[in-house]
């Protein structure tokens, strides 16, 4: 048993080494933009729209996917998991298609209510996987903000 722990020991040292070595740092949202419903039916709307980020990181990465929880005004409105392959430029700008699907039953509760406020706070929770030179890691985020909904 002690030679086995002895032969262990480097392999966990390196998986710990190959997972801190991928620190990235939250890409900082800057605007919305092209946001169009798809799909309008009883049961809910599928929203399309550009995101627009800036990568504060010295390094690009590729974003595989995401898996979203987009709230408005602190009500569940929708989901967004895609399997995505977009590659992120260093210190730059860009964009990411997001497709969110927006359940029916809550879209008159939020949506009356942001018609009455000049904005909404907006809070998108979950992860997104992201990947840099063969490391895989998945990225918390938790972003809020008050916004003008552009689709209600």
């Amino acid at each position: 048993m002690y030679k086995i722990s002895i032969l262990a020991l480097p392999t966990l040292l390196m998986a710990l080494l190959m997972s801190s070595c991928l620190t990235v740092q939250q890409p900082k949202f800057k605007e919305l933009k092209n946001v169009k419903m798809d799909n309008v039916g009883l049961s809910g709307i599928t929203v399309k729209g550009d995101v627009i980020f800036m990568n504060p990181n010295n390094f690009g990465f590729q974003i595989k996917q995401t898996d979203l929880e987009i709230y408005i005004n602190n009500n569940l409105m929708g989901t967004s998991k895609q399997d995505l392959d977009i590659q992120i430029p260093r210190n730059e700008d860009f964009i990411i298609p997001l497709v969110i699907d927006i359940n029916g039953k809550n879209i008159l509760k939020a949506g009356l209510h942001s018609l009455f406020d000049k904005d909404a706070e907006i809070n998108v929770k979950g992860s997104v996987l992201v990947r840099k030179s063969g490391i895989t890691k998945n990225i918390p985020v938790d972003y809020k903000s008050i916004q003008k909904i552009p689709f209600f």
